[in-house]
């Protein structure tokens, strides 16, 4: 069977990884131009003024505009689907006591959220065999629930934290502590992201059941419309009765586990969040990629049409380089410099607007915590290299049988 969203993944995965280094061999190609020879360097020039020895060094045309919206539409595609596969991990990372290196879930789990259930009398057994073995261990309970802040009511995943190995963050709470022993989670507070325009001191509901929230986590951990509550064990129990068991915490390597219960298996904290990215991978992950290559069609396809208007639009100043010498090699190295410069002029405001977007993004929509990297812009720019590549190959196609007097 073909596994689609692992073959999307890889394939993202690469155009992000050769974007950096085509953007290297872009700027060392450049670079070559501006150190080169004088008839290089004249080239150079020459395409910096899209072809007119009068033109100015920065022009605005629709070729720098193209090239801008194809950075900035890749940029912002490579961090949501960044956003939409590793994300989940973050109320994960919440829920790990310390020194945590082995879960234990509900055999074939692909995400514990959805599938994974451990019934009391095999967490029991469990937990006997991980006290006789002198291991840590807690259990993780979570729900699916109806949460309502202020008038607003949004859809929230709510967990039990493991309060005795988990005290609230130190960032922003407002219980205190005289001794040395941690600021625990008080039976009816919460904690939930700064992020989503919950105030330390605020009220919450968690289906009908009353919550003060306490503080914030030092990191953003809601996902994508759903926003992440964290209370103790007696609360959960009375969000819901009869808690229900999803995963079993423990310090004890997993190879030092011994037979469990039928129907549950143990994964590391790793194997568990290759997992998880691998369940949130197969929703977000193909049709972002379709996205993409989308984008860099558009990309190519526009860079062609700018570059082929310029191509059209100074035939005869081209056809005399030609007459004066200027083999067809030569030419297609203006265009390709025409391209590198364009997109060099591109990769300032596509960064800026790219920043801009994602972050208002993050702002208005529930739980999404995207943010671009170097790394996303690098990917973008590098994309748009390969697109003037791909431009410029077309071109030395289409212009194969040109000669000098074709051009006047």
């Amino acid at each position: 069977m073909v596994d689609i969203p692992a073959i999307a993944r890889a394939i993202v995965g690469g155009i992000a990884t050769v974007g950096p280094i085509l953007c290297a061999v872009g700027v060392a190609y450049v670079s070559a131009a501006l150190l080169g020879p004088r008839p290089r360097r004249a080239r150079y020039a020459l395409a910096r003024r899209g072809f007119d020895p009068e033109g100015h060094l920065i022009p605005l045309d629709r070729g720098v505009v193209l090239a801008t919206a194809a950075i900035v539409s890749l940029a912002v595609s490579f961090a949501i689907e960044e956003e939409v596969r590793v994300g989940p991990n973050r109320a994960i990372d919440q829920l790990l006591p310390e020194g945590a290196e082995t879960w234990v879930l509900q055999h074939g789990t692909d995400h514990f959220m959805n599938n994974s259930a451990i019934d009391p009398a095999s967490a029991e057994q469990v937990l006997a065999q991980l006290s006789d073995m002198g291991e840590g261990a807690v259990l993780v309970s979570g729900t699916l629930a109806s949460v309502t802040v202020g008038e607003d009511r949004v859809t929230g995943f709510v967990f039990a934290l493991p309060t005795s190995q988990n005290p609230v963050p130190r960032r922003g709470h407002t219980c205190e502590s005289e001794s040395d022993q941690p600021c625990l989670l008080p039976r009816s507070g919460a904690i939930v992201d700064a992020g989503e325009g919950v105030g330390i001191g605020d009220s919450i509901s968690v289906r009908g059941v009353p919550l003060e929230v306490v503080a914030h986590p030092e990191r953003p951990r809601s996902l994508l419309n759903r926003l992440v509550v964290y209370v103790d064990h007696e609360a959960f129990a009375r969000i819901e009765p009869g808690s229900r068991y999803f995963a079993i915490a423990t310090t004890a390597p997993v190879a030092e586990l011994g037979p469990l219960p039928a129907g549950l298996e143990a994964l590391s904290t790793d194997e568990l969040r290759q997992r998880n990215e691998a369940f949130w991978a197969g929703n977000g992950t193909p049709l972002l990629l379709l996205l993409i290559l989308l984008v860099m069609t558009f990309a190519s396809t526009a860079l062609y049409g700018a570059l082929r208007t310029d191509y059209d639009r100074h035939r005869r100043l081209l056809s005399t380089l030609w007459a004066l010498g200027q083999t067809r090699t030569e030419m297609l190295d203006t265009f390709l410099l025409r391209s590198l410069h364009l997109t060099a002029l591109a990769a300032p405001p596509a960064a800026a607007l790219s920043w801009i977007l994602m972050a208002a993004s993050s702002a208005t929509i529930l739980g999404f915590n995207g943010r671009i990297t170097l790394l996303h812009l690098l990917g973008a720019t590098g994309s748009v290299i390969a697109c003037s590549l791909a431009t410029i190959s077309a071109l030395a196609v289409a212009t194969r049988n040109a000669t000098p007097a074709a051009h006047l």
